[in-house]
Parts: structure tokens; sequence; C-alpha cells
């Protein structure tokens, strides 16, 4: 009598866990903000040969959080919308080292490089001048700090990314593995700690065109 008791109470619970396991997905899913769908899945070598474009002179990147957009530009023409992931909350903007949030505001790009673990790695020039400011203000940052900050961006050169405001954001591949989990879900999870991730595929071609002083434009 006990082991039955038992027995039914196990499979009661395992029901019970795998209830609350599904209603956790459903609830993720439906309180995801919509996916990007004005995606183009072309190749961009295909967009350029049909537009004519056999080389991209003054690239800009505009990232657009809210819908998950990576759209790349060719000076004023628009060239190719990619799909993103974020930080862990795309309504909030990046304060501090640690937060996990995608920072907003004009940046460039300061370096480029192969990553084993990223596979491509686009580095922002975050911490920005508005960010310093912010930071002198509230005591998370020193006068040198600043001082430091701020002749990096007066340069185009890199921000330093060791203090406590945060640093290392930046646009970067998936990975595979990552990349074989998360491709085929129908909602986003957002996984970086602050920067904007795409496939290996996709950031293969942001690399292609992208330089150092390129403009990165992030908005809500």
């Amino acid at each position: 009598m006990l082991r039955q008791c038992l027995k039914l109470f196990k499979q009661s619970y395992i029901r019970r866990v795998a209830a609350s396991f599904w209603l956790l997905i459903i609830g993720i899913w439906l309180m995801t903000p919509p996916i990007a769908t004005a995606i183009d899945n072309k190749p961009l070598k295909a967009i350029l040969k049909e537009k004519g474009i056999y080389r991209i002179d003054e690239p800009r990147i505009v990232i657009k959080k809210l819908t998950y957009e990576l759209i790349l530009f060719d000076g004023s023409r628009e060239l190719k919308t990619y799909s993103i992931y974020l930080g862990s909350d795309e309504n909030n903007d990046k304060e501090v080292r640690g937060d996990r949030n995608t920072p907003e505001g004009e940046f460039y790009i300061c370096m480029r490089k192969k990553s084993k673990r990223f596979y491509r790695f686009l580095g922002l020039s975050y911490p920005d001048l508005k960010r310093a400011e912010y930071g002198l203000r509230h005591n998370l940052i020193t006068e040198y700090d600043y001082w430091r900050i701020f002749q990096a961006i007066n340069d185009k050169k890199q921000p330093p990314w060791n203090t406590r405001l945060g640093g290392f954001i930046g646009i970067h591949g998936m990975g595979k593995k990552r990349e074989k989990i998360l491709r085929d879900l129908p909602f986003k999870i957002n996984w970086t700690k602050g920067c904007i991730a795409l496939s290996d595929r996709d950031i293969e071609e942001i690399f292609s065109v992208a330089r150092i002083g390129t403009p990165v434009i992030i908005t809500q």
C-alpha cells in the first residue's frame, strides 16, 4: 500500500513538473517581442550584384533592439537586414558592468578579431562619453578613468574596458553548438552579456565589410 502511494505521488510530481516546464516555455514565447520579419536570406554578394554595387565604400550599421534587427547600410543605401540576439533585457540601456544589457547610442567599431568562442568579433566603442560622464557623476569611475575614456573616444580608438562601466561589448557570431540549439526555436532568447549576436554565416558577411571606425547606431 505504501509503495503504491509513493508510486502515485512520484507520477503526480513528474506530471506537475512537466506541466510547469511547458507553461514556462509557452509564457516565454508569448512574452517575447515579435522576431524581425524583414530578414533577407539572400547572400550579401547576391544583393550587392542586384543593386549594382561593386564595393561598399561607407559601411554603416543600425541595430534596432525591439525588433531584433541589424541593418547594414552603404552610406544612406540600405543593403541587408539580419536577425540578432541581445543582452538580457532589450528594454533597458546598459549602465554598469554585469547588468547584461545591450547599450544604446552612437558607437564605432574599435576592434576586429577572429574568435574561437564566437567565430568573429567586432568590438564597439563602449563606454562612450555619455557613460563616462554618468560614471564620474555617480562615483563609478575616477577622473583618471574618465580622461582615459575621453582620450580614446577623441582619438577614435578602443576605450578602456576594465572600469565599473563595463566593456568588451561587440557584434559577434554564436558558435556552432549554440547556433544549433537556438536557431529553430519559435522565440528569441536574449542570452548574451550585452553584446549583439548573429549566426556565424551572418557575422562573416558583416565582418567582411565592416572596418575599424565603422559607425554603429543602437536604438530601441
